[in-house]
């Protein structure tokens, strides 16, 4: 009797060089990418909506605030930005701002974990960084220069680091983490079939625990070094009487931190003017500006390879002095779906979420 041949579907083979191509270009860090026109191209700034790696916010409309770490350039009458979906996950977006924040010169801005615009100058360094070996890595967590760290500390999941502060005096109490996500490694390994859920071991970053006070979650996602503000002003009372400040990180993803420190600088008002885009261009369906004006139940979907263009008015400050600085942020509204769930199909990775018209 003679054996029939088999063959592949070809649908199949097409999924799987598809599946295949997307491994290769995803360049970690997760989430959609926010790109800035710098006078002469589109810069990538960093990932937007990293709180989407929480399993608590899954499938939940958040609110992402990002500063940009340089100021945009106009490109014909408007700031231009891009966001572009190039990695293994579907986003569904509901609204953009831009907010600008004037600010005092020899000032820096950042954004606590609660979203709101916050200010540090000078941030002390710790007495002491010891890891899970007990060894002291406080070199590796001291360059202030984020945006081109000579050196920086990488942890693994399970890794903590104990940190002493000297107290400081003051109204406010911050601690300022700079770091972005490293998910190269974790990339290599879901494309050799060896992590089945990518998504599994990205959900809560890092632990920010103080010693006999309280703990703080934070997502610390951000693909590019990028200064987490978390306000610990609400535990300043629980901490007067202490000479120092132990606080432990607990990392449960890998990370590259080139700065941790504790600033004291007091708040003041700062002025912060709001933004509603001009226009929005989808490049799969056109125009979109409607949809992402309005907190509405309407959410434009980018799918690996798609864009949106965002276009901003130009802002005008006619009180602007020598010292004062501007900030310039933005807030988007949405969330993104990983696609974490991979399987095998005729000896190749598939993504059943993939298979299924992308979620």
């Amino acid at each position: 009797m003679k054996r029939k041949r088999k063959y592949k579907k070809p649908e199949l083979i097409k999924i799987e060089l598809e599946f295949k191509e997307l491994i290769r270009s995803t360049t970690g860090g997760g989430c959609p990418s926010l790109y800035r026109w710098d006078g002469k191209e589109f810069v990538e700034e960093n990932n937007i909506l990293p709180q989407s790696e929480r399993l608590s916010f899954f499938k939940r409309t958040i609110r992402d605030f990002y500063l940009l770490q340089k100021k945009p350039s106009v490109r014909q009458k408007s700031l231009h930005f891009k966001i572009k979906e190039s990695e293994l996950e579907v986003s569904y977006f509901k609204k953009f701002e831009l907010w600008t924040i004037e600010y005092p010169r020899g000032y820096n801005l950042g954004v606590s974990n609660l979203g709101e615009p916050v200010l540090f100058k000078q941030p002390v360094l710790p007495l002491e960084a010891i890891d899970n070996q007990g060894e002291d890595r406080l070199f590796e967590l001291s360059s202030f220069n984020w945006i081109a760290p000579n050196t920086y500390y990488s942890s693994t999941p399970g890794d903590v680091l104990d940190l002493t502060f000297e107290n400081l005096n003051g109204s406010s109490l911050k601690l300022i983490i700079v770091d972005p996500i490293s998910l190269d490694d974790l990339m290599k390994k879901a494309y050799a079939g060896c992590c089945p859920n990518i998504g599994a071991q990205l959900k809560e970053s890092i632990h920010v625990i103080l010693e006999g006070v309280g703990e703080i979650t934070v997502v610390c996602s951000r693909k590019n070094f990028y200064p987490e503000i978390i306000d610990l002003t609400p535990f300043k009372e629980k901490l007067k009487n202490k000479s120092v400040i132990k606080i432990r990180l607990a990392f449960t993803s890998f990370h590259k931190v080139c700065f941790v420190g504790l600033d004291a600088t007091p708040q003041i008002p700062l002025k912060v003017n709001r933004y509603n885009l001009q226009k929005a261009y989808h490049t799969g369906i056109g125009e979109v500006t409607s949809l992402l004006t309005q907190e509405d139940e309407s959410y434009v979907k980018l799918i690996p390879g798609e864009e949106l263009d965002l276009y901003f008015p130009v802002p005008k400050f006619s009180n602007k002095n020598a010292n004062q600085e501007i900030g310039y942020m933005l807030l988007t509204t949405g969330y993104y779906l990983p696609i974490t769930k991979i399987i095998r199909v005729n000896n190749y990775l598939a993504s059943s979420s993939y298979l299924s018209a992308q979620v």
